[in-house]
């Protein structure tokens, strides 16, 4: 193979200002893939060494998933009857209470309903009175008992009326205790049903709302939480309690943590996965509803073989680390003697990375740690 120009390039910038005979030290790279380095040329990258160690490594699984939700915490709020919309109190964003007012609408056909229930009120009011003589009358045996029926009859009648009428009123935000016939309203109040954030708001001043048309949508991202999508080789290593580390799909640099609470127990249809349902651990301000997720989950942790992430190397896209072969005297000088090795990539942990030899011969060797960039820089020049 040929002489790696790059790499003796660099080696030669390096000690141009000491011209000496082992700047002219030969770096080629041998028919069996073998690089050698004189001393000073490895000195030159301050290149260092390591040995292959055993440390406990968790293995790591990775998935996909979403931040959701629940329904139960998620509002589209509507009208109870149509009419114009006449105030609008929120904006996107804002928090509201529940039972805030969010909304006015206007609706004369809502006088109507004041009017009998202040007519009920009236009619059960003198129907009380009615009974409660119908009642005396009885006691002093002055009264018939039929008169007595008759009048529980419509005082329990006018009771319902007014109940009923009283009920309707309240879900249209009318409380009927203040209503008068100096004070009936056409405006009906609209409030939030729960607390949270206005996502939403679909209607705009002066517009006609009909029933099933919706004015605004809350959310409570204090409940929000994460589904992830497991497929079926993963499941058993899967297990409530699980830690998970997750970032969104476009920041990896802030990371979260949740911890899985619910499995699944059936596959979604669309992609033949598992929901794993996660709690949120900590700060949630900076989630939304709706967005992806990257998650890594650690589970059982075994003892592996382990070298340090920067010993390893991609050459063509595969994983490598460049084992120290030999150091031979020759010519008065010290030649080290390199070979890159094909190695499989484990899981990662603290600046470490569990790797597989295909030859178990190949793990007695030292590798190279710091400077291991420069070899990669030669081997990949040909």
């Amino acid at each position: 193979m040929k002489t790696i120009f790059y790499f003796i390039f660099f080696l030669l910038l390096t000690s141009c200002n000491s011209p000496s005979e082992d700047s002219h030290a030969e770096v080629t790279e041998g028919d069996s893939g073998f690089i050698n380095l004189t001393e000073k040329q490895v000195k030159s990258v301050e290149m260092s060494f390591c040995s292959l160690t055993s440390m406990p490594i968790a293995s790591i699984i990775k998935l996909n998933g979403m931040l959701e939700v629940p329904n139960q915490h998620k509002a589209q709020i509507t009208a109870l009857t149509n009419g114009v919309l006449h105030d609008l109190k929120i904006i996107p964003g804002d928090f509201v209470r529940k039972g805030q007012i969010i909304a006015t609408m206007k609706n004369t056909s809502i006088l109507p309903l004041q009017q009998d229930y202040l007519s009920t009120s009236n009619k059960l009011y003198y129907a009380q009175l009615e009974l409660e003589r119908q009642e005396t009358l009885f006691r002093g045996n002055a009264g018939a008992a039929k008169n007595l029926e008759r009048a529980k009859m419509e005082q329990q009648s006018l009771l319902a009326q007014k109940n009923t009428l009283s009920a309707q009123l309240n879900m249209l935000g009318i409380a009927p205790n203040k209503i008068s016939a100096h004070n009936l309203t056409s405006l009906i109040a609209i409030t939030s049903p729960i607390e949270g954030y206005v996502s939403l708001v679909h209607a705009k001043l002066g517009s006609y709302v009909t029933e099933s048309q919706p004015i605004a949508e809350i959310i409570n991202n204090k409940e929000l939480h994460m589904d992830l999508y497991a497929y079926e080789k993963d499941l058993p290593y899967l297990k409530v309690g699980n830690l998970v580390d997750f970032h969104i799909v476009n920041n990896d640099i802030l990371h979260y943590k949740a911890r899985i609470y619910n499995m699944g127990k059936s596959f979604r249809e669309e992609s033949k996965s598992v929901s794993v349902h996660c709690d949120i651990m900590g700060d949630k301000e900076n989630l939304i509803d709706g967005m992806h997720v990257n998650a890594k989950i650690q589970i059982n942790e075994t003892l592996q073989e382990v070298l340090p992430n920067e010993a390893i190397v991609e050459i063509e896209t595969k994983p490598h680390v460049f084992a120290l072969i030999s150091q031979k005297k020759r010519n008065n000088q010290t030649i080290y003697t390199f070979k890159p090795i094909e190695i499989i990539k484990g899981d990662a942990h603290n600046g470490f990375t569990a790797v597989i030899f295909r030859d178990s011969l190949d793990k007695k060797h030292k590798f190279v740690q710091k400077g291991s960039y420069a070899l990669n820089l030669s081997e990949g020049d040909e």
